[in-house]
């Protein structure tokens, strides 16, 4: 006899169903009904997906995900970095970086809003970096006066992340909704200051080390990544 358990990284298919096309709600629905079916145990990667399993009447045991610190640490290779830098046309300078697959529920939207909000003397010093692959409704808005201060690498190997989490000077990571949020944990882990949303599994993630903001509010957003960009930060 073999006991089924399921690990849920998030409910963002019935909390948040804008954030999904019908099909991957209703293959989420499939998914669960035959857990519960099968008398499955769940387990929750944060305490917030534990609660939001609470919601939907299911209890799901605690057990959150982590990094391999094998894998992600400061990287103090030169030639690996130059080479990150040089592969992803990176600026030469500090830099902000947001990791993410490009849609609605990221608020890439709503970081650029913000990014663009900042005094032009700040974006000049201070780029900002999106990596990730495009999703479903992709397509971004970016003001015209601050194109060239925004750069997209596309999709970041693996290998080349902990080198590029070292370079940034900060993290921006201003979901809507996670159900964990592992780029954050990522980039703590190589060293690098993060701002993100007050919202779901990620205050918990960062406790009392983290800049926090409104990820509704592009004000907000603003005020953090200002905040970010004062932050001490060694030389990368």
């Amino acid at each position: 006899f073999v006991k089924l358990v399921a690990t849920v990284h998030d409910l963002t298919h019935s909390q948040f169903p804008q954030f999904h096309e019908a099909n991957n709600i209703h293959r989420a629905e499939e998914g669960m009904q035959w857990i519960r079916e099968n008398k499955g145990t769940y387990i929750a990667v944060s305490e917030s997906t534990q609660r939001d399993m609470l919601k939907e009447g299911a209890y799901a045991a605690h057990i959150p995900e982590g990094v391999d610190r094998r894998v992600f640490f400061p990287i103090h290779n030169a030639h690996l970095k130059a080479l990150v830098r040089k592969r992803y046309g990176l600026p030469e300078g500090p830099f902000l970086l947001s990791v993410s697959t490009i849609e609605p529920r990221k608020n890439i939207q709503g970081l650029i809003d913000a990014y663009a909000a900042l005094d032009p003397t700040t974006r000049q010093r201070f780029p900002l970096v999106l990596a990730g692959r495009k999703g479903w409704r992709s397509k971004l808005n970016i003001p015209k006066d601050c194109a060239g201060q925004i750069h997209f690498t596309g999709f970041v190997r693996e290998e080349h992340l902990p080198a590029l989490y070292t370079l940034a000077h900060g993290f921006c990571y201003v979901s809507l909704y996670e159900g964990f949020g592992l780029p954050v944990l990522e980039a703590m882990a190589c060293g690098c200051p993060v701002l993100v949303s007050d919202r779901a599994s990620l205050p918990e993630l960062v406790g009392e080390v983290g800049i926090l903001c409104d990820p509704e509010s592009k004000a907000s957003i603003t005020e953090g990544l200002g905040q970010l960009t004062q932050t001490n930060r060694a030389e990368a």
